[in-house]
């Protein structure tokens, strides 16, 4: 049991040295796998690691100009669309314009037509008027001749016959 716990043991042992001790044959072999390490990695992983380096940085690149790309193209669109909406804007305003001078030209003619209507209704009226101002009249004459011609033949009571008498008032009627 004595060398198992030697072998267990930690404690630094007096032949060797200790950490900082340089030994050339361990320096040698360390050298001798660092390069067949180097040049393992170098022939089996280096050029792997290096083209899914550059694909990666081609894929990059790519997706950089298509990012670029994509950004032209939305500057392009959104241009044509402020254009559209700028053409838009203009064309309600001239179609807004028509129809407020269409509007304004209907009421104009509208007006128009109401005034030459209200014209004729005011002819007619006066005419309608004028016609039974004249009826009117010629009721009044002939009752007045009657009352006068009554009145003259009781005045005069010699009855003249009744048409000598007609005339003769209807004649200074006129007169008046």
């Amino acid at each position: 049991m004595k060398e198992t716990s030697a072998i267990v043991s930690h404690e630094p042992s007096q032949e060797g040295g200790g950490l900082f001790s340089i030994d050339p044959g361990l320096i040698i072999w360390t050298w001798v796998v660092f390069g067949l390490l180097l040049v393992i990695l170098r022939k089996f992983a280096w050029k792997p690691m290096m083209e899914s380096v550059e694909q990666r940085e081609s894929m990059m690149t790519r997706a950089v100009e298509q990012a670029q790309k994509t950004k032209e193209e939305l500057d392009r669109i959104s241009r044509t669309q402020e254009e559209m909406l700028r053409q838009a804007k203009d064309e309600a305003r001239k179609i807004i314009g028509d129809g407020r001078a269409a509007a304004e030209a209907t009421a104009r003619r509208i007006q128009e037509d109401a005034q030459v209507q209200a014209m004729k209704t005011i002819d007619e009226a006066r005419e309608q008027l004028l016609r039974e101002k004249e009826l009117a009249l010629r009721e009044i004459r002939e009752q007045s001749v009657d009352l006068i011609v009554a009145a003259s033949g009781k005045l005069i009571e010699k009855s003249l016959d009744d048409e000598t008498h007609r005339r003769i008032v209807e004649q200074h009627l006129e007169q008046w």
